[in-house]
Parts: structure tokens; C-alpha cells; sequence
């Protein structure tokens, strides 16, 4: 850092900046001294939206899935009714027949 000039940051000169035309931008640079490889952003960036993608697809499978879950609560939720009205029947059923036999 001794032996550069460091450019005010509130200009937009890009001589002032110091990028000279070089074609950095103060973008890159900041990234550079940050220890930012070339590149790193973007693959960065496509990694993040591959896993957003990702995400998206498991979320859906599992909106899929509690769907069907709760589809097959209200089947077994009816399945039972119905045993129990059967069972309610057979009750009756037998109440009446063992009491034809028992008169």
C-alpha cells in the first residue's frame, strides 16, 4: 500500500479511481483485495441458484407428498366410520337375532 495513491471513493473519475481506462473495475478491485478469486462470484452465483432450484423441486415434492397424506387421513378416517356403522349393524343384528331365539 506505501507508494499508491488511494482514490476517493465518493468520485466517479475513473482516473481518480485509479482503474486508468485499464478496464478493472472498482468492483473487481474491491474483490481482489478481498481475496476474491476471478470467477468465484459467478460460480458462486450459479451454484446458489442451482441450489434454489434444488429447494424449489423438494419443497414441491414434499407439498406432493403431504397431499397425499392428508388424502389418505381422510380415507382412513372414513374407513373407520364405516366399520364402525358395520359393527354397529352386526350389534344390532345379533342383539335382535338372539332375542328371537331367546323368546
Amino acid at each position: 500500500m506505501l507508494g499508491q495513491s488511494v482514490a476517493d471513493p465518493r468520485t466517479s473519475d475513473p482516473e481518480e479511481c485509479g482503474e486508468g481506462g485499464s478496464g478493472a473495475s472498482a468492483n473487481d478491485a474491491l474483490l481482489t483485495a478481498a481475496g476474491v478469486q476471478p470467477g468465484e462470484v459467478a460460480t458462486l452465483q450459479r451454484e446458489l441458484q442451482q441450489a434454489s432450484a434444488e429447494s424449489k423441486q423438494w419443497r414441491e415434492k414434499a407439498a406432493r407428498e403431504h397431499g397425499q397424506l392428508e388424502q389418505s387421513k381422510i380415507a382412513t378416517a372414513k374407513r373407520d366410520n364405516e366399520r364402525a356403522v358395520l359393527r354397529n349393524d352386526l350389534r344390532k343384528a345379533t342383539a335382535s337375532l338372539t332375542d328371537q331365539f331367546i323368546s
